[in-house]
C-alpha cells in the first residue's frame, strides 16, 4: 500500500498567516500539522508516501521532512499548480499509485484515540475495495455527513449538508484499491468546480463496494480554521500532559516499528 498526502490548498480560512506558509506547516501544539497526519499514514504500516503540495511550500517541505530516510520513509513530492478537489490528488498521484493500494490523507486531519493505530492496522488488513472512518462531530455540517438506515447500513454520504440528521462524519483518512483512478477519471467537478472525495466514495458505494468503520471512541479535530487550531493545540497538549504520552511523533513512531 502506498500514501498520499495532501499538503496543498489555499487555506483561506487562516488568512493572513497562510499567505505566508501553507497551514500543514503552522504547529500544533509541539509539533507541525503534517506529523499528525503522516502518523497515520505510518500507524497503517505505510512507508512510499507522495505528498502533493504547491512549488511556493515545496522547499519548507523538504526542509522538514527531506526524502523521508530519517523517519524510516521514502517521501516523494508532487505539485499540484491549482486546487481542484481532494479527489484530483488520486489523478496527481497515478502513476505513484500504480497497481497498488493507497492510503490517502489529508495534512490538516487530527485523529485521536487509545486504539487508533490497531483500528487502522485492522482496516487496512480487511481492505478489498473501498475503506473509511465514520465518527462522531458535533459541527457535521462542516464535512462529508454519513447517513446510515435504522439496520445501521450506511445509505448514503452528503458533502457539507444544511442541517444534517445525522451527526456521523467521514474524517479525511481514505482507503482504496487501485480502481480508484480510474473511478476519479470519470468524475465530474462539482458545483464547487471541484472533484469531490465524496463523489468518489459515494460510486463505491453505490457499487455495494465500499467498507465503513463506525468508531464512536474516536476524537476528530479539522484544524483548518483559527478556533479549531487553537482546539487542536490545546487538546494535544492536555492529553499529553495528563496521559503522559507523545501524539503525532513520527521519528517515535518510526523508532517503535523498527525503521530507524
Amino acid at each position: 500500500m502506498k500514501g498520499i498526502l495532501l499538503g496543498g490548498g489555499k487555506a483561506t480560512r487562516l488568512y493572513p498567516i497562510t499567505k505566508v506558509i501553507t497551514k500543514h506547516l503552522l504547529p500544533v501544539y509541539d509539533k507541525p500539522m503534517i506529523y499528525y497526519s503522516l502518523s497515520l499514514l505510518m500507524y497503517a504500516n505505510v512507508k512510499e508516501i507522495l505528498i502533493i503540495t504547491d512549488s511556493s511550500n515545496l522547499g519548507h517541505y523538504k526542509k522538514i521532512l527531506g526524502n523521508g530516510s530519517d523517519f524510516g520513509l521514502n517521501i516523494s513530492y508532487c505539485i499540484q499548480k491549482q486546487p481542484h478537489g481532494i479527489a484530483e490528488a488520486i489523478l496527481l498521484g497515478a502513476d505513484f499509485i500504480k497497481n497498488d493500494q493507497v492510503c490517502l490523507v489529508l495534512g490538516d486531519t487530527i485523529l485521536y484515540s487509545d486504539t487508533l493505530e490497531e483500528d487502522i492496522i485492522g482496516i487496512r488488513s480487511q481492505l478489498k475495495d473501498c475503506a473509511v472512518i465514520a465518527c462522531r462531530h458535533s459541527h457535521p455540517e462542516h464535512f462529508g455527513v454519513a447517513f446510515f438506515n435504522d439496520d445501521g447500513q450506511l445509505t448514503e454520504i452528503k458533502e457539507k449538508p444544511v442541517n444534517p440528521s445525522s451527526d456521523y462524519v467521514i474524517p479525511g483518512l481514505y482507503f482504496y484499491d487501485n480502481t480508484c483512478v480510474k473511478k476519479a477519471e470519470n468524475l465530474r467537478p462539482s458545483l464547487r468546480g471541484e472533484l469531490e472525495i465524496t463523489d468518489l466514495n459515494n460510486e463505491y458505494l453505490k457499487a455495494g463496494k465500499l467498507q465503513v468503520s463506525k468508531l464512536d471512541n474516536l476524537q476528530y479535530i479539522d484544524a483548518g480554521q483559527y478556533d479549531s487550531l487553537l482546539s487542536a493545540s490545546n487538546f494535544i497538549r492536555k492529553k499529553q500532559e495528563e496521559e503522559s504520552i507523545v501524539i503525532g511523533d513520527i521519528k517515535r513512531t518510526a523508532s517503535e516499528k523498527g525503521w530507524i
